[in-house]
């Protein structure tokens, strides 16, 4: 990332104090800010190809190096960049679910011809407040360390818009309401999504990729997903990436899982200051599913709720074991 696409004066004054600029831009996937600004709004400021939730509205996602703000269930924002070229938001008119879920594709070697074999499938989701878009730019980092005799096919699925109870009601892209006096309150709502990614992966045995070969993965909301799904699948997966996230009630888990999928493997990391999704609840969910034996590959970086390159270089090697 260039100096140029750094924040301008003007809106670095309009930072608090806290925000550090000192690695913005060190290979394009260094820093996320995230605090309140002087107006009390949650700012979320993301340099590269990084991500976190929005948790207290209005939040904006700039991407600054593709000339793209995100802003989502804005109310009274104001632009942190004025050169964005689009805004997109999760609408309040927008269905709760869609059927099916519109997605968005990219194989790791985009110039293979239409129609080529693939090494098998990641079905990667998404975040609370973001879309389909938000890790579509990982898979070029990810695409020159793999190394395999056929490209991968990266799905990314958008979470239909409901009302999320933590951010006082508002609609936006949700894989399941979060409610902090209930913990347990998206229950229905995490089993609902889990049959639409269902749906995708019938979907990819129909393209010719067998359960076997796909790969579900999410970050944080959308990890939460991966693992509901992956580890009561009836059919052997590839992998589960679950990515600053957890298991949604590990206390019954034992009660649900599948036996096809104890040998299924798992990366879990997550970052040593997230502030959304403490370490402490992954660890929790790491030990629960260790005690039932699962495969499971921990990583944890010093970072908040977010991606980190580290992190990304780790997901290709996993990725090349489990496709091998």
């Amino acid at each position: 990332m260039s100096t140029a696409n750094r924040p301008a004066l003007a809106d670095r004054e309009r930072y608090p104090s806290g925000y550090d600029q000192s690695n913005a831009g060190v290979n394009d996937l260094t820093q996320v800010w995230a605090q309140k600004s002087q107006r009390g709004f949650e700012v979320a400021e993301i340099f590269g190809f990084l991500s976190i939730e929005a948790v207290v509205h209005p939040a904006i996602i700039t991407r600054r190096g593709r000339g793209i703000l995100h802003g989502v269930c804005i109310q009274s924002a104001f632009l942190l960049n004025s050169d964005a070229t689009e805004t997109r938001t999760a609408c309040p008119g927008e269905p709760l679910m869609s059927d099916p879920l519109d997605c968005l594709e990219i194989t790791s070697e985009p110039d293979a011809p239409a129609g080529s074999a693939v090494a098998g499938t990641v079905i990667w989701l998404h975040g609370l407040g973001a879309d389909a878009s938000d890790f579509e730019p990982i898979v070029p980092l990810l695409a020159p360390q793999l190394k395999l005799e056929q490209p991968l096919r990266f799905v990314f699925p958008n979470a239909p818009v409901r009302p999320v109870t933590i951010n006082g009601g508002m609609e936006m892209r949700a894989w399941y309401d979060i409610d902090p006096g209930a913990p347990l309150s998206g229950d229905e709502d995490i089993r609902a999504s889990a049959i639409q990614i269902e749906q995708l992966l019938v979907r990819e045995q129909e393209r010719g990729v067998p359960s076997g070969r796909v790969t579900l993965g999410g970050f944080s909301q959308g990890g939460v997903i991966a693992l509901h799904l992956g580890l009561r699948h009836p059919q052997q997966l590839a992998g589960i990436m679950a990515l600053s996230t957890y298991v949604h009630d590990h206390e019954r888990l034992t009660e649900e899982v599948s036996f096809a999928s104890v040998d299924v493997p798992i990366f879990m990391a997550h970052g040593l200051s997230d502030p959304m999704i403490p370490i402490t609840r992954a660890v929790t969910s790491r030990e629960a599913l260790l005690q039932l034996n699962y495969q499971l590959e921990w990583h944890e970086y010093g970072m908040g709720h977010q991606v980190c390159p580290e992190e990304i270089n780790d997901i290709a090697a996993w990725l090349n074991r489990i496709y091998r």
